[in-house]
Parts: C-alpha cells; sequence; structure tokens
C-alpha cells in the first residue's frame, strides 16, 4: 500500500464522534454496570492536584468522549499509524492544505504540525497545530463579521479567547453541529482541553485523543470545504 493509500485509509478509520455515539456507549455502560457513573472519577495532574471530576452531566459527558476515544476507536488508528511511525515518512501538505483559502497565511504552520505528526512526534504537532487551529477559526468568525477583539482595554486591542469564538454562529454554522460540539470538547474540556495544556505545557493525560485531534483538523481540512 503507498503512503498516499495509507493515509486515505486511516483518514477513513477516523470518524467524527458525535453526541449520539457518546450517550450510546453511556447506556451501553449503565447496562453492563449499574454503577458505572455511580462514583466520582477524578484526574490529578503531576502534582496530585486534582484537575477534572466528574460531579455533573457536562463533565460525564466529556469523560464518556475520552473513554469513547480510548477504547472505540484509538486501538485501530493507532495501530495503522504506529506501521506508519517507523518508516518516519516526511510528507509535504501544502497542495492539500492550500485547498482551503482560508488557511493560506499559515499553510507553512500547518504543513509543519501534519509533517511532524507522521514523523511520529505528536505533542511536537499538537503544540503547532493547535494555535493554528485557534487562529483558523477566530478567522472564521472575523470574516463572517463577528467580533473578534476586545478593545475595552485601549488601547491595546486584545483577541478574545477561544471560548466566546466557539459561541459565534458563524462557527457553528462552519463546522456544522457535531464537529462544533467534538472540537469544542477537544479543545476546551477536561479531561482533554487540549487548547489549554497545550498554551501552558499542561500534561496531556493522553489516552489517544491527541493523535486523534490530528486527524481530526486533517479531516476538517481536508473535506469541510467538501461538504458546502
Amino acid at each position: 500500500m503507498t503512503v498516499n493509500n495509507q493515509i486515505i485509509f486511516l483518514l477513513e478509520t477516523v470518524s467524527f464522534i458525535t453526541q449520539e455515539d457518546v450517550q450510546k456507549t453511556r447506556g451501553l455502560s449503565k447496562l453492563k454496570n449499574a454503577f458505572s457513573e455511580i462514583f466520582t472519577t477524578t484526574f490529578t495532574n503531576e502534582a496530585e492536584q486534582t484537575i477534572f471530576e466528574d460531579s455533573g452531566e457536562e463533565e460525564k459527558i466529556s469523560l464518556s468522549l475520552y473513554r469513547y476515544i480510548q477504547f472505540n476507536g484509538a486501538p485501530m488508528w493507532m495501530h495503522l499509524l504506529g506501521v506508519m511511525w517507523k518508516t518516519k515518512y516526511s510528507i509535504d501538505f501544502k497542495e492539500l492544505i492550500s485547498k482551503n483559502k482560508l488557511l493560506t497565511p499559515r499553510e507553512n504552520l500547518f504543513n509543519k504540525a501534519f509533517t511532524l505528526f507522521f514523523e511520529g512526534d505528536v505533542y511536537s504537532a499538537v503544540y503547532i497545530l493547535c494555535p493554528q487551529v485557534e487562529w483558523w477559526f477566530r478567522e472564521v468568525a472575523r470574516q463572517s463579521g463577528e467580533q473578534t477583539s476586545n478593545l475595552k482595554s485601549f488601547p491595546i486591542e486584545q483577541s478574545k479567547t477561544l471560548t466566546p469564538i466557539f459561541g459565534t454562529e458563524a462557527l457553528k454554522k462552519y463546522l456544522g453541529i457535531e464537529k462544533h460540539w467534538l472540537l469544542e470538547q477537544l479543545m476546551m474540556h477536561e479531561p482533554m482541553n487540549i487548547r489549554n495544556k497545550a498554551a501552558h505545557g499542561l500534561d496531556f493525560h493522553d489516552n489517544g485523543y491527541c493523535a486523534y485531534f490530528v486527524l481530526c483538523v486533517m479531516k476538517l481540512i481536508l473535506y469541510v470545504e467538501e461538504e458546502k
């Protein structure tokens, strides 16, 4: 199988997880184990400080997505990636990225992230890619006329954080309901919270979701315009 076919096959095995997928998995877990959501699950950081606790419905959904990635997808595509990483492919994705005209100003950085990823350096890829995705989503909102900066601190203009950007109707329309939900979960909610962890150098507690994030972004770049 050529590297081109390997990547196509890999992306085909990676689906955009939906809210329905997660809720079905929660229901099956409760059938198998009535205590599956009774007892609190916590995550701690390297300093043994609690960074996540599934004490509410929103947190339980985030934890269910975290586990869904771990058990319902990661074993397959992490195996495929492992095979590719042994070869350490160095691939130029600029031509593919350039098909999404919105990304032209950051083409080199997106390309660098994907190149590192297929060389097996997942975390370096995430550290480069995550800010570019934030920029991408902010551009979607800005070009649709949304206010993406805060002038209250005049004369210093400050860009709004990712949370209000995710709240814009422009980004919801651009991504679609399910992809919007998934990317917001991956980037903004514990126990994943990739944007915050990448920005502050925190422990990822990775169970495969970092690789999943990179693959989802790649799929989004290649296919989001085709769906419109």
